[in-house]
């Protein structure tokens, strides 16, 4: 009975491990690093994104203005793992660099509402916050 207990705790104990690192976004691209540089003094100093389109649709920008780069910070955060899932990513691959004052450079990769990290594939919460901050950096940069 006691062994029973036991056994029941150690699997209540993993899932919870398992269910924070999955809805932990920060963790999974790296960016947690990122926030904690930036926590600490560090300044993102220019933004890059590029959706990788060639046409007119294209809606690369590079940004060093403080008030686009604190709202593309702020849509980050917001972004959540909802749960894994077993579709793939399409072939549309946008990026996003961040440059911090001290020379460090951040990407993020991921495709609408999927994160693919290590060959698994997450399905995202919030991420349309992000997008339609980049949608509208994007607008103000065209010419």
């Amino acid at each position: 009975m006691k062994s029973a207990l036991c056994y029941i705790l150690l699997l209540l104990v993993l899932l919870l491990r398992s269910g924070r690192a999955e809805t932990d976004f920060m963790s999974l691209t790296g960016l947690g690093e990122m926030f904690g540089r930036i926590d600490a003094g560090e300044r993102v100093v220019s933004a890059s994104y590029s959706d990788n389109a060639y046409g007119p649709e294209n809606n690369d920008f590079t940004t060093c203005d403080p008030a686009e780069i604190d709202a593309i910070l702020r849509a980050i955060k917001l972004i959540r793992i909802a749960h894994r899932v077993y579709e793939y990513r399409t072939d549309w691959y946008p990026s996003l660099q961040m440059k911090l004052s001290d020379g460090s450079v951040y990407e993020l990769n991921f495709d609408w509402e999927w994160l693919r990290v290590d060959d698994v594939n997450y399905k995202l919460r919030a991420a349309d916050e992000f997008w339609g901050t980049i949608d509208e950096i994007s607008t103000n940069h065209h010419f």
